[in-house]
């Protein structure tokens, strides 16, 4: 119990001190850190339908210009879920004009088209992003 008291009464002077600090100097800036999600954590809000978190999680990113090329694919899962193809396919094609090599969103909008019954271009997609990547084991 004293030991969470001594850090308690430690990080209430740190505020005070950096609070003093502030008002005493102009050319004081406060640097905002935030731990981006990674991939999975972002993959598994949307699988359980936690749309909401995962935008915002994807608004940090793409304010830092984290990784716009999975970002894009990501919102592009998110409408997918929600059984929006040809929304989620606008996505899709902008992860792919931003990295072409990135296997994944050939992967997404081939089964968009598959789902709209267009068969020759999911066929077409599809077998793309495995050429990228053979391992692909969603495809």
């Amino acid at each position: 119990m004293k030991y969470l008291l001594a850090i308690f009464i430690f990080s209430f002077f740190c505020q005070a001190k950096q609070d003093s600090i502030k008002e005493t100097d102009p050319n004081y800036q406060i640097v905002k850190i935030i731990k981006l999600p990674d991939n999975n954590t972002l993959r598994e809000l949307i699988k359980q339908n936690f749309f909401d978190s995962a935008k915002v999680y994807l608004s940090e990113r793409e304010t830092q210009n984290y990784e716009q090329d999975k970002n894009f694919n990501f919102r592009g899962l998110i409408f997918y879920e929600q059984n929006k193809y040809d929304s989620a396919s606008l996505f899709y094609k902008k992860s792919i004009l931003i990295s072409p090599n990135f296997y994944e969103p050939y992967n997404n909008l081939g089964m968009c088209y598959l789902l709209n019954n267009q068969l020759d271009s999911a066929d077409i997609f599809i077998k793309f992003s495995l050429k990228l990547e053979p391992n692909y084991l969603t495809a």
